[in-house]
């Protein structure tokens, strides 16, 4: 299966980040392009959508990077319910792969807040990768720059 676009979800949480590690060695694999997407929800304070929007991006493109070298990768960000456009992105930019962290929510939290994970898992039209668990994405990291030389 070639792979051309991959869209890995930022929500800034371990888990995200162990989902880039994921994203990032299947991109380097394949040569495929990383999608890292950021959503708003809901916008907050008063301060108008686009200002939170250009903050948002500013924080995304300061601190994300794919976690391996030479990979191609943008960004995006969104406002909206999360898993809604995660599956909109994904749909719009023909996406191969979704690689995602879920948080494992479960009980009442899970219950009141519902699954961003779940929802794509049942929703997107690619196979969806959910990363539950963090990885030392340091370590691995260090073991994948050594092994590249």
């Amino acid at each position: 299966m070639k792979l051309n676009r991959i869209l890995c979800p930022i929500d800034f949480s371990l888990f995200s980040k162990s989902a880039n590690f994921y994203a990032s060695l299947f991109a380097q694999a394949t040569d495929a392009q990383i999608i890292f997407l950021s959503v708003k929800h809901p916008p907050s304070n008063g301060t108008p959508v686009e200002f939170q929007l250009d903050d948002l991006f500013q924080k995304l493109t300061f601190e994300v990077r794919p976690r391996v070298p030479d990979v191609n990768h943008v960004f995006e960000v969104r406002s909206g319910d999360p898993a809604n456009e995660i599956l909109t992105l994904a749909k719009e930019r023909n996406v191969d792969l979704i690689v995602m962290g879920t948080h494992g929510a479960t009980g009442i939290e899970r219950l009141l807040h519902g699954s961003v994970c779940g929802k794509v898992m049942r929703y997107a039209e690619c196979p969806v990768m959910a990363v539950k668990d963090n990885v030392n994405v340091d370590w691995i990291s260090h073991v994948v720059d050594a092994a590249n030389g």
